[in-house]
Order: structure tokens, then sequence, then C-alpha cells
């Protein structure tokens, strides 16, 4: 071969292999999928197995894309987690992993338009983003579920202890606790906001939470309040609804507990004070709940909404009210099918007081 020929194809090739080399510095990188992985004796790498896992549940999120799955071995992670991909966090039960928010902000925040389901773990120590959300802070139009999780000794100095559910979220609690939880003003345990949320409290246990004002267990504005098979226990406010205080919208209580509450003024157990709710409830217990003050109304239920409350196969027993109504102080339109009232006390109308106006 001539050397003139040689040159030739050598800047041919060189040309080829620049002009190829162009095009695929073009072409993005294909990021790894997942599902990805997370434990404090991985190597923090590609985060695609136990073995190379991410040590930190951030830097797997980091990593991740919407519909990911992140696994989360056993362990204490210490994080605040901000989350705004739809993503599962899987933990390896609630007993296992926890989630420790460090007492310095909310442990998981779920931002606007996101979907996330968390699972198997233990969410404690968090301090509430904007005084309100201890344990999760749901952005407004979120859709949260969380499945056999404790949510356990988070705080907020406003609304929402351990969960705090801003406007049209939906969120539905499955097989979980919410547990040791406080605010300083309403909704110790669980916070909804209105309007047109939805809460569902599903095979779930609502248990010693605290609030400094209403809703020591849940507190929920409008919208729409469901508790099926559920225990609602040892739950405390300094104003109403020790247990469950519910504004407006609907409520239904199905196959649950309410019992062991207190709250000062009224609603030991239950209670629903504004000017519209529809309440349900059905083969549930209502017992063992106390209202402390002065003038104290609903030792068990109070009833003071502008629609009304049903009760069907129903036991209000062993409740307590220093004024009125140890049972149910009832002020607007109460039906009653199939319930027992018995074992209840008050100075007035210990177990039924009616003031219907």
């Amino acid at each position: 071969m001539s050397s003139k020929r040689l040159v030739l194809t050598l800047i041919l090739g060189l040309g080829l292999a620049a002009a190829t080399l162009a095009i695929l510095e073009g072409v993005p990188s294909v990021q790894a999928a997942g599902p990805w992985y997370v434990s404090l004796t991985g190597d923090n790498s590609d985060c695609l197995s136990w073995a190379t896992a991410c040590t930190t549940i951030d830097g797997a999120y980091n990593k991740a894309s919407s519909g990911d799955t992140i696994n989360v071995a056993a362990g204490t992670y210490v994080e605040n987690l901000y989350i705004g991909k739809d993503i599962t966090l899987l933990g390896a039960g609630a007993g296992s992993t926890t989630v420790d928010g460090g007492g310095i902000d909310s442990t998981i925040r779920v931002y606007r338009y996101t979907s996330v389901t968390v699972s198997g773990m233990t969410i404690r120590n968090g301090n509430g983003t904007l005084n309100t959300g201890g344990g999760i802070f749901a952005e407004r139009d979120t859709t949260v579920q969380v499945s056999n999780v404790t949510i356990f000794d988070n705080r907020a100095a406003v609304y929402g202890g351990g969960m705090y559910l801003a406007l049209n979220s939906v969120v539905t609690v499955t097989n979980s606790s919410v547990i040791s939880n406080t605010a300083g003003s309403d909704g110790g345990g669980i916070y909804g906001d209105d309007p047109n949320g939805t809460l569902a409290i599903i095979s779930s246990t609502v248990t010693e939470n605290a609030a400094g004002a209403a809703g020591g267990g849940i507190y929920q504005n409008s919208g729409t309040l469901t508790i099926d098979a559920s225990d609602i226990i040892s739950n405390t406010s300094e104003t109403t609804g020790g247990g469950v205080f519910k504004s407006s919208g609907t409520m239904s209580i199905r196959k649950s507990v309410i019992a062991e509450n207190a709250a000062v003024d009224s609603g030991g157990g239950i209670s629903t004070m504004g000017t519209s709710c529809m309440v349900s409830i059905d083969d549930s217990t209502i017992r063992d709940n106390q209202v402390s003050g002065a003038s104290s109304q609903g030792g068990g239920i109070l009833n003071d909404t502008g629609m009304a409350m049903e009760l069907s196969n129903v036991t209000v027993s062993g409740n307590t009210s220093t004024q009125y109504g140890g049972g149910i102080h009832n002020q607007r339109t109460l039906t009653m099918t199939n319930v027992t009232v018995s074992g209840n006390t008050s100075p007035n109308g210990g177990g039924i007081f009616h003031t219907n106006t």
C-alpha cells in the first residue's frame, strides 16, 4: 500500500471513530432498574443486591425511578426521607426495620401528587415539619398506604404527632399500630385535614396517643373516615374526642372497640362537633371512656353535629361523665337499633342525656 493511501485510510478511520463517539455521547446512559436494596452491611455500590446494598434508604431512593421498590434490611436507619416519586418502601418487619427521624424533622415526608407504600417497619422519633406530621407528613393530593407498620413516639408541636394528612390526601392504614405519639394541639395519633380527604383505619390499633386539644387518637375535619376491625384505646385529649374527633363529612365505625380513652371537656370515646357530620357505628363496643372536666359531657359519645348518628348492634358500657351523659350525650339526631347501654355513670343521664336542638 502506498504511503498516500495509508494516510487516507487512517484519516477516514479516525473520522469514523470520532463520529461514532459523538453519536454515543448524545445517547443518554441507561440507569439500572430496581428493585433496590438497603442494608447496614452493604458495600454501598450499585445497591442492586444485598451484598452491594446502599447503606442508607436515601441513597437507594436517589437511584430509584418512579414505580420502584426499595427493600430495607433489619436495622435502625437514622434518616429523614423526602419522597417525591411513586415508591414502595419494604422493610423486614416492624420489629426489625426502624426508620428514626432523629427528632429533627418528619421521619417521612411525602410530596404532592405522589403515591407511596410503606410496609414492614417502625417509624419513630420524628418531630413534625412545619410543626405538623411527626412520623409521616402526607402533603395534599397524595396517596399513602401503610401496612404492617408501627408509628411510635413521634411528635408535632401543633397537628398530627404520628401522621398528618393534608388536603385531598387518600391514606390507608392496615394491620398497623399508631402508638404513643403526641401533638401540641389536635390529632395526637393521626390528623386529617380538610376538605375531601379519605382516611381508612383497617385491622389496626391506635393507642396511648395524646393531644393538647382535640382528637387524642384520631382527628379529622371533613372528608371520609372509616374505622374497620380496629381498636382505639387509651388515648387522651385536653378538650374533646379522647379517642376520635370528627367535625364534618362522614364517619363509619365497624367491628371496632373504642375503649379507655379520656377527654377533659367532652366525648371521652368519640366526639362529633360541627355543622354537618353523618356518623354510623355498627357491631362495635364503646366502653370505659371518660370525661373529667367540671361541666363535661358524653363519657362514651358526644353527638353534637348538624346531621345524624346511627348506632346498630353497639354496646355502650362503663363510660363516665362528671356532668352530662355518662354513656351518650346526644344534642342532635340519634337512631339506635339493638343497642345495649349499661353501667355508665353521670349526675345527669347516666346512660343517655338528650338535649336535642
